[in-house]
């Protein structure tokens, strides 16, 4: 039922409060006792409290403006659902039971079609929790219900808590206002998956400064119908969320901090260490359980700088100054783990920290995140709220007996000085000087990447600059031919093959034909084994099936159909049941050793082991088989419906890609992975070549995507693998693929129309047609290459659509002289100008600029402190430019 003039009302309070939320109070310095001081190498220095509370900020003499002391809160998730006892409840008819005014409605909520997409609601005696009638949504998603006014105090926390059943997410809201009614800010919560049955969800808020009134709001996101009942907004008890205060140990030299404190009402034990170093201070956080059931709790790390006016940066081409709460947050969720969404949209899932410059125009600037090889689920976001500033969160899953050794759980941060110009670049620069592996490279002269074809079937092969090879069927043929080989294995999944089903099979069909496969006979004994992995090491959903999906694909036999099912491939799993079946890992292990001895013994040499799918196929899934939990090394999570701790799995795949490449080190082999993307960011650390198959049929992937890329590789080698109807691919557009690659140092290459079939270097026509275009681009990505990737690249272009990135120079590993590519990623003809800065790269007097690409000489001017080069270039142009 939608009544028009409470919709006008209300509406406009919610979009008012988001379009206005822009003013808290003006942040003062936090005034926190500082006792003690922990100081970086690069001139960061933290000052704190006796709790380890943040005093002070201070990158390079230059002090951030605090607002509050921060610190770690620790919060027991299951408890936000849990009635708390004593405490009033402030939400007038919580029950949705009262309608005074007898108009079929409940007294004191208001419906809002918050996108005007014409949802409705109706007061329905259908389903409840909470008396004996709920709030029913129905749209396309938006639509919003509002509780009464509840008073506050500036800086009081708030339990808000709700039940909703239903398929729709939805989310909590918090609209806050001050004494005059005007908007001080807003709070977005995070989407709660759907539920069959009524099911809590909750969040603990912060009234802002100034704040007297609170609305609070439950919306529902996606189109279906969902029930909301049982409002409660009620003050948190210390049963729910605990701050880790406590007497910490202070190093007088400002190297080190230490803090041990037992959380008495969480019963938990908490050591806090921080540790300077010549880069970048870091912190650590150790948990362990005293209760003895499974945990789910959140961290939070809380840096409250004044982030109100700030300049803050999650991308490296894009700067957002903070106006509201919450205005956008990066978020590696469990449902959001892939590519994310557009900066300032909401959730980011790329890179794994954040940099901040002072919101008072000072010099200072800060980044703020985790380690590179960190395979945590993680939020990072900023917010106008009291004590708020950059918090970084996870969702952390405790567990109990039979698996002891997983009530323990450990996270690391670290914050680090950063340039100003070139906030999140640097931080990237100072990552890499923190954990050195994030920088370094074990590949040689890197090159293309072939995938499976015989390189001795391709005429004048060299031509095409391969480095690596796909696949093991031809080793003799690639150590001739100076191409590293690498046998292929997919160690996260089994691809049970149902071809012989004319229709799609079922699951049970797909069980059954494993059992057969694990003790029929007749089997070849590398299928036999596979199957036997899957009872060993198969992940489990809530309900003990395994984790599957039936699909139909090219490069299976037959009619095509298989059940893809999803593995643990851990390095510790054992065979529980004492039939001496191989894990996972084992399985997958003895294939990559199987294969170099059997070409060791005809006289040549395997590369290294290629991981395919490390991407995964089941991203957004949660694995519960708590069996197997005391082998593996990968934190533990819990899920955001029921709270019950879990495994994600890829948090999995950084621990298995370590295991994989200890294992190829040992042997002298290198390890190669195919394909990146966000959830599996913490994996890149281990490969020594990395890929990812695409398709740029219908246009190239974003700057944004292909910038993050380079990012997580690092210095190691990248390849770009098309995948594509290469007959509707021409020249001009595998130039313009290899082009845009050279901008980023990224090789390409290509496979084939759907990934198994007619492969492009199968197809003498396609490939001679572009033989040209490898010539003249393979050598210079191997120059940009060999250079190593610098992410500050102390230049810039007078044009927003044209991009710069730097290769070598100072502080790249690389030569003296930098290379520079350019960029015109817009639609437009532009005469840009490329201005380089000479003191930081240590530049002399330049004899000459040539772009490399087309061969010639580039105009220029020079002082005693830049460089400034001209760049007349058409929408699509790329150059790369060399000064000598």
């Amino acid at each position: 039922m939608l009544r028009p003039a409470v919709f006008a009302r209300s509406a406009a309070t919610l979009l008012g409060a988001i379009a206005l939320s822009t003013a808290t109070a003006t942040a003062q310095q936090s005034g926190v006792p500082e006792a003690g001081v922990v100081r970086s190498g690069d001139g960061l220095d933290i000052g704190f409290s006796p709790e380890l509370r943040f005093a002070r900020i201070e990158p390079r003499g230059r002090r951030f403006t605090l607002d509050g002391g921060g610190g770690l809160v620790v919060t027991d998730v299951a408890a936000l659902f849990t009635p708390i006892a004593g405490e009033t409840n402030r939400a007038v008819n919580s029950s949705l039971e009262q309608d005074a005014d007898a108009n079929g409605w409940p007294d004191s909520l208001v419906f809002v079609d918050f996108w005007g997409s014409g949802g409705s609601a109706t007061w329905d005696g259908t389903r409840f929790a909470d008396g004996a009638r709920s709030l029913r949504l129905d749209g396309g998603g938006g639509e919003a219900i509002e509780a009464a006014i509840v008073a506050v105090a500036p800086g009081e926390e708030l339990l808000l808590q709700a039940a909703r059943c239903g398929t729709p997410r939805v989310r909590l809201l918090a609209f806050w206002y001050d004494g005059a009614g005007q908007p001080l800010g807003s709070l977005l919560g995070e989407p709660e998956a759907g539920s069959a049955a009524f099911a809590p969800f909750g969040r603990v808020v912060t009234a802002p400064a100034r704040a007297t009134t609170l609305i609070a709001g439950w919306q529902k996101l996606d189109s279906g119908s969902l029930w909301i009942d049982a409002l409660r907004v009620v003050a948190p008890a210390a049963s729910v969320r605990a701050r880790l205060d406590g007497a910490a140990q202070f190093d007088p030299a400002g190297r080190f901090a230490r803090q041990q404190t037992a959380l008495t009402v969480l019963e938990l034990d908490a050591v806090v260490e921080w540790r300077s170093a010549a880069n970048g201070v870091t912190g650590a956080l150790d948990l362990t359980d005293r209760r003895g059931q499974p945990r789910a709790l959140s961290v939070e790390l809380i840096a409250p700088l004044a982030v109100a006016g700030a300049a803050l940066q999650v991308e490296p081409r894009a700067t957002q100054k903070l106006a509201r709460t919450n205005i956008w947050g990066e978020f590696q969720s469990l449902e959001e783990a892939d590519e994310g969404l557009p900066f300032g949209e909401g959730l980011h899932g790329r890179y794994p920290l954040l940099a901040a410059r002072d919101a008072q125009g000072r010099d200072g600037a800060v980044a703020f995140g985790l380690p590179p090889g960190d395979a945590h689920p993680f939020r990072l976001h900023a917010t106008t709220e009291p004590g708020g500033g950059v918090r970084l969160a996870w969702p952390l899953g405790l567990a109990t007996e039979p698996q002891a050794a997983r009530n323990r759980a450990r996270v690391e941060w670290f914050l680090a000085a950063v340039e100003r110009d070139w906030p999140l670049r640097s931080g990237l620069a100072q990552m890499a000087r923190l954990w050195p592996r994030f920088g370094q490279r074990r590949f040689g002269v890197a090159g293309t990447w072939l995938a499976f074809t015989d390189p001795a079937t391709i005429r004048a092969v060299a031509d095409f600059g391969f480095a690596v090879h796909e696949g093991d069927q031809s080793v003799a043929s690639d150590d001739a031919l100076g191409i590293a080989s690498f046998c292929y294995v997919e160690p996260w999944d089994d691809w049970v093959d149902l071809g012989d089903y004319a229709n799609q099979p079922s699951y049970a069909d797909a069980l059954a034909r494993l059992a057969a496969q694990q003790t029929a006979p007749g089997w070849p004994p590398s299928v036999v084994s596979l199957a036997r992995a899957v009872d060993v090491g198969g992940m489990r959903d809530a309900a003990g099936a395994w984790h599957h999906q039936i699909l139909n694909r090219p490069w299976i036999s037959g009619s095509g159909w298989s059940c893809l099912v999803a593995l643990n491939p851990e390095a510790g799993l054992t065979d529980d049941a004492g039939r001496g079946w191989p894990s996972p890992f084992d399985h997958f292990a003895g294939i990559v050793d199987a294969s170099a001895q059997f070409w060791s013994a005809q006289g040549a040499a395997l590369d290294g082991a290629y991981l395919d799918s490390i991407s995964t196929y089941f991203g957004h899934v949660l694995d519960f088989r708590s069996d197997q939990w005391e082998a593996i090394r990968t934190p533990l999570t819990w899920d955001r419906t029921s709270r019950a701790v879990a495994l994600w799995p890829p948090s999995q795949v950084a621990a298995v890609a370590a295991a994989h490449a200890q294992r190829e080190r040992a042997a002298g082999r290198l390890l190669m992975g195919n394909a990146l993307i966000p959830s599996v960011r913490a994996s890149a650390l281990w490969f020594d070549y990395l890929g990812i198959e695409a398709n740029w049929g219908a246009g190239p992937e974003s700057d944004a995507t292909l910038l993050w890329r380079r990012a997580a590789a690092f210095r190691r080698p990248f390849c770009v693998l098309q995948n594509t109807d290469f007959t509707a691919f021409d020249h001009a557009d595998m130039e313009a693929f290899l082009a845009r690659c050279l901008f980023y140092g990224h090789f390409a290459s290509c496979f084939s129309v759907d990934a198994s079939s007619f492969p492009y270097f199968e197809d003498s026509t396609l490939y001679e047609r572009d033989r040209s275009l490898f010539v003249k681009y393979v050598p210079l990505v191997r120059q940009l290459d060999a250079a190593g990737w610098a992410p500050v690249t102390h230049a810039s272009s007078d044009r927003s659509d044209v991009l710069v990135e730097r290769f070598g120079g100072a502080g790249a590993g690389g030569g003296t002289l930098p290379y520079f590519t350019a960029l015109n990623d817009g639609a437009q003809f532009r005469h840009a100008s490329l201005v380089i800065a000479k003191t930081p790269l240590a530049l002399g007097t330049i004899a000459s600029v040539t772009d490399e690409v087309r061969g010639v000489p580039l105009a220029f001017t020079q002082d005693a402190t830049s460089v400034t080069v001209t760049l007349p270039m058409a929408p699509g142009a790329v150059r790369m430019i060399h000064l000598q």
